[in-house]
């Protein structure tokens, strides 16, 4: 049995509910990006005959304030 489209739409839901917005999506691939944080999330299936899914997450900066702090280099 295919569970992926199930996967979608769970991955948009819960998307949705943390502040994530749809930004892009095709056959096989939904993009979504929080439009507060600029986090981005992408679930993607792969083309090949095992439709395996990856998940993909991405924070725009690795510091809250954009820079490092005074501890950084410690």
């Amino acid at each position: 049995m295919d569970r992926n489209p199930e996967m979608f739409e769970t991955f948009r839901r819960h998307l949705v509910d943390k502040g994530f917005g749809p930004f892009d999506k095709d056959a096989g691939r939904e993009y979504c990006k929080n439009r507060t944080n600029r986090f981005t999330a992408e679930l993607q299936e792969s083309r090949d005959s095992s439709r395996k899914l990856t998940l993909t997450v991405n924070s725009p900066c690795f510091w809250p304030d954009g820079t490092p702090g005074p501890d950084a280099n410690k």
